[in-house]
């Protein structure tokens, strides 16, 4: 990619083993090996930093953490937290996942048959319980163990998106 963009191989060099290393993989460790020599984790990550490395102002993933067990699940989560704030870039995050979107996202937009259903803050959005259920989502797990607990009588104030709400008000 960075090759294409026309840049000297000096400027590519410094990118791609940024990238690698913004990734969390060892730039010496991976550098020579044939991507069919990596893992499925590896590669995902290879393929991510080689589109970092052309340092684009919006980056757009979709679904990238759909088949991977939790570790790996929240292992690309926290990389991609850590490319955000290391490149200051925009980030569309696709995804079905609603514990992920409330965790991540500062701002949600649902779509319903390929069209714009619903926009706002999480807090906005998932405060629609009744629309999302009608387009086929669900509240984050957090807020949906939270509402049960209100519905036996329980006491709580707040929408609970992530388990750091709920804990916090747990403790």
């Amino acid at each position: 990619g960075p090759r294409n963009l026309g840049l000297s191989e000096e400027e590519i060099a410094e990118r791609v083993r940024e990238a690698i290393e913004l990734v969390g993989l060892d730039f010496e460790t991976v550098r020579e090996r044939s991507p069919f020599d990596l893992s499925g984790g590896q590669k995902r990550r290879v393929a991510i930093a080689g589109v970092i490395a052309m340092k684009p102002e919006v980056l757009i993933l979709d679904e990238p953490t759909a088949g991977l067990d939790p570790k790996a699940h929240r292992d690309v989560l926290e990389m991609i937290e850590k490319i955000h704030a290391h490149e200051g870039n925009i980030i569309i995050l696709v995804s079905h996942n609603m514990n992920d979107i409330a965790r991540m996202a500062d701002k949600v937009l649902v779509m319903d048959r390929g069209r714009l259903a619903m926009q706002g803050s999480p807090e906005e959005v998932f405060a629609e319980e009744e629309r999302l259920e009608a387009i086929g989502l669900a509240l984050p797990q957090s807020a949906q163990l939270m509402k049960m607990a209100r519905e036996k009588g329980l006491a709580f104030d707040g929408s609970f998106l992530t388990l750091d709400a709920v804990e916090e008000t747990l403790y």
